[in-house]
């Protein structure tokens, strides 16, 4: 059985109580660190870099025109999972999209900070995204 601890925030030093409130998961600058080569490569020289970490690393030989999948292929991989991991998986999806679309601000706001002079913030979403996710 778990023991529980407590901590008295009122008496703890800021770096006690900040060491306190930090996730583990939050701290991802050892990853982002072994990471930044990758994107900057990929932020250079674009899909050459995708194809030389494709080869690389996941020890594939992918042609250049062949980065984006098809929907054939995305068909395809629905037929080699089992019925249980894609109901979790779309279960999840509809769990995410919900809390996030809680999240999601107003298109545009504005204030009148003096008379006459306005201040805002306007919300302009991406329309896509691309996600490589090696294997292993």
């Amino acid at each position: 059985m778990s023991e529980i601890s407590f901590h008295d925030l009122s008496s703890a030093s800021a770096e006690q109580r900040a060491s306190l409130l930090k996730r583990a998961e939050a701290d991802l600058s050892v990853f982002v660190e072994k990471v930044r080569p990758i994107l900057d490569a990929v932020r250079t020289e674009g899909d050459s870099a995708l194809l030389r970490f494709v080869r690389d690393l996941d020890k594939a030989d992918v042609a250049a025109g062949n980065l984006k999948v098809s929907e054939a292929e995305f068909d395809a991989a629905f037929g080699k999972v089992d019925k249980d991991v894609i109901d979790s998986i779309r279960f999840g999806i509809t769990n995410i999209r919900h809390f996030h679309e809680e999240q999601r601000p107003e298109t545009m706001w504005l204030k009148e900070v003096r008379p006459g002079a306005y201040a805002g913030d306007r919300y302009t979403p991406i329309g896509s995204v691309a996600l490589y996710v090696p294997p292993g």
